[in-house]
């Protein structure tokens, strides 16, 4: 597959010549090509951010653990039978609040007896956000042929943000793989750098000359001497702990089993 480098320094520098960490975004589209190139390989941009976040939900205990003391018969009916001085007021309060009773009154009632019903609040797990990334890139050409390469860069991004649309039907964008190497020839992923799943391209933000207003001339017209790139995904599907580590392991799982890209289905616990 071919791959656009830039700048195209990258290759040769780093201490040895080997190169330098690098950031590769590969689109495909599941048996078919996207292009005269797939890859798109750039510098490490600076200040990138990362996070994993899960959603829980309060969940009060006490009311269900309440309920649960007032079923006295198999048939679900209810009673008080069973509760005593402070429990049997202060079910008794709950339920005037649930029928509709004054809120002052019942809480005047509950302040001067020096009770109030413990809620028993607890968390309940709801699921894994979906991750988003950001990187920005500055492209500073040095040449012709490096502003020619910035305005491929910019169509490759900007033309697989959009779908294929045949009439009424509008057929998935192409998907990205984002990689992150250590030289830019490598096949071993970093490390050192998070592993991220198959993922959509969900905004393109380009910024001319951000820090002045000049341009260059060449042979296709006025190229810009600063292009800002900045690109935002957004991973194919909710993520579980197998997707991401190997079994056992604090190591990621660099196979990505189940990624967007591979299959719909949800993988297994792990």
């Amino acid at each position: 597959m071919a791959t656009i480098v830039f700048p195209p320094s990258l290759r040769a520098a780093g201490p040895d010549g080997e190169g330098l960490p690098t950031i590769r975004f590969s689109a495909s589209k599941k048996g078919e090509g996207v292009g005269e190139f797939e890859n798109v390989q750039l510098y490490m941009p600076s200040g990138l951010q990362f996070q994993d976040s899960a959603q829980y939900n309060n969940i009060d205990l006490g009311v269900i653990r309440a309920a649960k003391s007032l079923v006295k018969q198999k048939d679900g009916t209810f009673g008080f039978n069973d509760l005593k001085g402070d429990q049997l007021e202060v079910a008794g309060l709950k339920l005037a609040d649930k029928l509709g009773a004054d809120q002052s009154m019942t809480g005047a009632t509950a302040l001067n007896q020096g009770i109030a019903f413990n809620p028993q609040t607890a968390l309940a797990f709801e699921g894994v956000n979906l991750r988003t990334f950001s990187f920005a890139f500055t492209l500073v050409p040095e040449s012709e042929k490096d502003s020619k390469t910035i305005r491929q860069i910019e169509n490759f991004f900007r033309k697989y943000l959009y779908p294929k649309v045949t009439g009424f039907v509008a057929h998935y964008p192409p998907i990205f793989s984002i990689r992150f190497y250590d030289a830019i020839d490598g096949d071993t992923e970093s490390r050192y750098m998070p592993m991220i799943h198959d993922s959509y391209l969900t905004a393109v933000d380009l910024q001319i000359n951000p820090q002045g207003n000049s341009f260059h001339r060449t042979s296709d017209g006025y190229a810009p001497t600063a292009t800002q790139l900045t690109l935002s995904f957004a991973e194919g599907r909710m993520l579980s702990r197998h997707d991401i580590y190997r079994e056992n392991s604090l190591e990621y799982n660099t196979d990505r089993p189940n990624s967007a890209g591979i299959t719909a289905e949800t993988s297994g616990e792990g």
